[in-house]
Order: structure tokens, then sequence, then C-alpha cells
């Protein structure tokens, strides 16, 4: 398999083991924290499971800024 492919997979494939590893079925309600590849593969999976929009709740918060540290190893 392609490094790049993998690469793409690997996250979304956590979420949906996340949620496989877990009792969220069909009428589930749920929340996920985070919208990140792995939140948005949990995300997936629990539509997948039967939880519609309205029982599955996605949230995101803001980043703190980078510390000192990030921003030294930072690319851009």
């Amino acid at each position: 398999m392609d490094l790049a492919l993998a690469a793409l997979t690997e996250p979304p494939a956590v979420g949906f083991g996340n949620i496989a590893r877990s009792c969220a079925g069909e009428g589930t309600p749920a929340v996920v924290i985070g919208c990140g590849p792995v939140a948005l593969g949990a995300v997936a999976a629990l539509l997948e499971r039967g939880g519609g929009p309205r029982p599955v709740s996605a949230a995101w918060t803001r980043p703190s800024p980078p510390c000192a540290g990030r921003r030294s190893t930072s690319r851009y």
C-alpha cells in the first residue's frame, strides 16, 4: 500500500475502531469532542450504525496558541 494512502486511511480507521468497541448503536446519543480526522471517522461510524444528525454531535474548540516548542518545530 502506498504510504500516502495509508496516512489518509489510518485516522478514520481509528475513529471507526473506537466506535466498534463502544456500545453505540441505533438511537444512542453521542458526543464526539473534536473535528479532526479521527473524530470525523467516529462520526461517520456513528452515522453508519444508525445515529442520525440529532443524536450525534461533534464539538470543536479553538486551539490554544502553540507553545514555544511547537513553534520552533513548525515548518510553516
